[in-house]
């Protein structure tokens, strides 16, 4: 969902209701089968992540660890609403719904915050499972004040995410097989595909280098390929190489690739980003107490002062939207991908999908910006008040 809407737009919260309204419109579409934490933040904002249902197998120490990952840099609150969206959620029947929201109670207490509401929404009633025998209709949640003011504010849901549309489910599962074997290997080869220092000069749109194994660069050349077919961008990405999406995914593991690829995408310039991320390397090199194979340029420096700034959210001034929205698609189709094969390779780690949640809510939280969503992802809200 990609909305724009003045800071001054105000959702009035007044009742469970209008929360569970407001929801639909921050993830870009009606969740189905997944959880959504709704975090109230600082500034009279909020936040929804939305997370795949834990179920009795999982470890809820392991998912709250996972969580407070994703959490990190955002400056929330402490609190959180908790709703567990099922299709098999019926009146008199609820089960497996609540054994997820008890798992998430677990999770969340573990990642030192406080449960607010407990809340499952079925395909024709809602609960709060304060009230667990009482199912109230799903049309409250429809006819909701916030339902009508977000619609008037022009947010439109989008279709179904790649991973959960019939078209690309079973394309996007043959393919994890072969991407979590490149990125197995890219690992095994050197340990760290990124070479220690990369400038990339040039004007913009910037010459990249030409090293196809630096995350930069295959980030900026899959950019291209879905604003060079934006009405085919699934087929764009999916069309490119194992060996490609497997570094695309590196980059999102490596800290401070990632932190580089938001400034890039904030700046709108590869050549800044890979200046910033050659300052960064060399002050780890020397927080670690090790020394640099040579000293930053000036303007190495300067950049990776921005980027730090930039990632702590002081982004002063539009976003580069273009680049912003294509990594968005990429993220959606790599995200496909990672769902399918953490559930076919035992090697290959759950910090994959930790990590690129943290690095998209990252993203949304940039001031002024155009709502940019994901389908495990963090989106912010207008100005949010009033309690549930």
């Amino acid at each position: 969902m990609t909305i724009s809407h003045e800071a001054a737009d105000t959702v009035r919260i007044r009742s469970t209701e209008d929360l569970l309204a407001l929801i639909p419109h921050q993830v870009g579409r009606q969740p189905r089968n997944t959880s959504v934490l709704f975090f109230p933040v600082a500034d009279s904002s909020a936040l929804c992540l939305s997370m795949n249902s834990p179920t009795v197998e999982t470890d809820p120490y392991e998912l709250g660890a996972e969580l407070a990952e994703v959490l990190a840099r955002v400056r929330h609150c402490g609190e959180v609403v908790v709703t567990v969206y099922s299709d098999q959620a019926l009146e008199g029947g609820m089960d497996r719904e609540a054994v997820a929201a008890a798992r998430w109670e677990c999770a969340v207490e573990r990642a030192g915050l406080t449960v607010l509401r407990a809340l499952v929404v079925g395909p024709q009633h809602w609960w709060d499972l304060a009230e667990p025998d009482r199912a109230l209709p799903v049309e409250l949640i429809r006819d909701s004040a916030v339902n009508a003011q977000m619609i008037a504010l022009g947010s439109a849901a989008e279709p179904d995410a790649p991973e959960h549309h019939p078209r690309w489910r079973h394309r996007l599962a043959r393919r994890a097989q072969h991407v979590t074997r490149a990125w197995e290997r890219l690992r095994t080869d050197d340990g760290d595909p990124a070479p220690a220092r990369t400038t990339v000069p040039g004007p913009t749109p910037p010459t990249i280098d030409p090293d196809p194994r630096h995350p930069l660069t295959a980030w900026y050349r899959a950019v291209r390929c879905v604003q060079a077919d934006r009405q085919h961008w699934v087929d764009a990405v999916l069309g490119l190489s194992d060996g490609h999406l497997a570094l695309l995914i590196e980059g999102v593991h490596d800290d401070l690739v990632r932190d580089a690829l938001l400034y890039a995408w904030l700046s709108g310039s590869t050549a800044r980003a890979a200046a910033a991320l050659a300052g960064l390397r060399a002050a780890m090199v020397r927080l670690g107490g090790g020394i640099a194979g040579s000293e930053p340029s000036e303007d190495e420096i300067d950049e990776a002062l921005r980027c730090v700034v930039a990632v702590a959210g002081e982004w002063d001034g539009p976003p580069d939207w273009d680049t912003l929205d294509g990594a968005y698609r990429v993220l959606q189709v790599l995200d496909g991908i990672l769902g399918a094969g953490r559930d076919r390779s035992p090697t290959l780690p759950r910090s994959w999908r930790a990590r690129g949640s943290r690095w998209v809510l990252e993203i949304c939280r940039i001031p002024g910006r155009r709502r940019v969503t994901e389908s495990r992802q963090v989106t912010q809200t207008p100005r949010v008040t009033g309690n549930p």
